[in-house]
């Protein structure tokens, strides 16, 4: 039994998964997420580099960044062994505010952008696990997937 039909399903709801589902949404698209985990999720912290920035800010998440999470100048890549260092100025090469990147707490920086995808109409399920996929079918996907004890197909 399907339970809904969409035009997108994405299957995860990380950076990538919501971003999507933000942008699709804009175009019109029904737009279902399945992400495993609930959100906050731990997950290892990011530092990102200012090529983000424009994307931040078109995806309408860049305030609420600028708010909850530390500014970086810059960014230091070390040899393996540790021996040789190369330090980056972002504002000798960035002459716009973006020079200043962001530090962000992992779990903190997806739950801004799930919430997100939220916010502008994708059908966000957490813990939801995609057990099976599909594509064998001549007009459609189906994926199925676990939620709340019980079997799903969409």
């Amino acid at each position: 039994m399907i339970n809904t039909i969409f035009d997108f399903i994405i299957i995860g709801g990380g950076p990538t998964g919501s971003s999507s589902a933000i942008y699709l949404r804009r175009k019109g698209y029904s737009v279902l997420v399945l992400e495993r985990e609930k959100f906050p999720r731990q997950h290892v912290g990011e530092s990102l580099l200012p090529f983000c920035y424009p994307l931040f800010k078109e995806l309408g998440v860049l305030d609420e960044m600028k708010k909850r999470f530390p500014r970086k100048p810059g960014v230091r890549f070390t040899s393996s062994d540790g021996s040789k260092s190369s330090t980056w100025c972002f504002s000798h090469v960035i002459q716009d505010e973006s020079y200043l990147s962001f530090h962000v707490v992992r779990a903190d920086f997806d739950k801004i952008l799930l919430d997100k995808a939220k916010d502008e109409g994708a059908d966000v399920r957490e813990e939801c696990k995609v057990e099976k996929v599909n594509l064998d079918l001549q007009d459609r996907v189906e994926v199925h997937a676990q939620e709340k004890g019980s079997e799903k197909v969409y």
